[in-house]
């Protein structure tokens, strides 16, 4: 018996109109992002944070947003490569995949 793969042609050319990456900050462990919850929101969730650290087994994480409101998009990151910086080349402005 062959296995045969799902696959997926279509017969328009496709160019990558820029691309970019943006890395969050240094990573933070449970109870410091319990700790800043409970700091900037009234809210104590450490037990609950550290219980479920101990369960999924993820001890630090980088944070994408500055908890400065409870509803918010994500910060800005920073560059990692773009023009005039290594191995950076063409735009930075979007990551997506135009079609011709």
């Amino acid at each position: 018996m062959n296995f045969v793969p799902n696959t997926w042609m279509d017969c328009r050319t496709l160019a990558v109109s820029g691309a970019a990456s943006a890395l969050p900050g240094e990573p933070v462990t449970t109870r410091e992002l319990a700790e800043r919850i409970a700091e900037r929101f009234g809210v104590d969730l450490t037990r609950r944070a550290l219980k479920m650290e101990r369960r999924l087994n993820i001890h630090r994480r980088h944070l994408a947003r500055d908890f400065a409101a409870c509803q918010e998009g994500t910060r800005a990151g920073r560059r990692q490569c773009g023009p005039g910086r290594p191995g950076g080349t063409g735009s930075t402005q979007s990551g997506r995949v135009a079609s011709k």
